[in-house]
């Protein structure tokens, strides 16, 4: 939704919104978040970033995850197949797939689902 998109530029700085898709076999690893986070910014893309993967992150890309976000307020949010599948379904019943966004980002913030 725009109003959910806004929330996004506004909060993150962002005049965009980076993303990344890996097709990769295996959970990406840290290195790939601090690859992606090396094009957020202030004075770049802004500070959010979505990268599609397979499988998702491992416990080390999630670490990734927490220190781009700790040493920059970079949110990086990494979604699996399964996250794009909930947003397509979401999309096809004709609610808001970016509710799948927000709830990465409220687990990632708050530990809350």
């Amino acid at each position: 939704s725009s109003e959910w998109w806004t929330w996004v530029r506004l909060t993150y700085e962002a005049i965009g919104a980076l993303v990344e898709a890996k097709n990769y076999a295996d959970p990406i690893d840290e290195n790939q978040v601090i690859v992606t986070g090396k094009y957020l910014g202030r004075k770049r893309m802004g500070r959010f970033g979505i990268i599609v993967s397979r499988k998702g992150a491992s416990s080390a890309g999630q670490k990734g995850q927490r220190d781009e976000w700790d040493d920059k307020a970079n949110m990086i949010l990494v979604l699996s197949d399964e996250d794009v599948l909930k947003m397509l379904e979401l999309k096809s019943e004709g609610k808001d797939p970016s509710l799948v966004l927000e709830a990465r980002i409220r687990r990632f913030r708050f530990g809350v689902r």
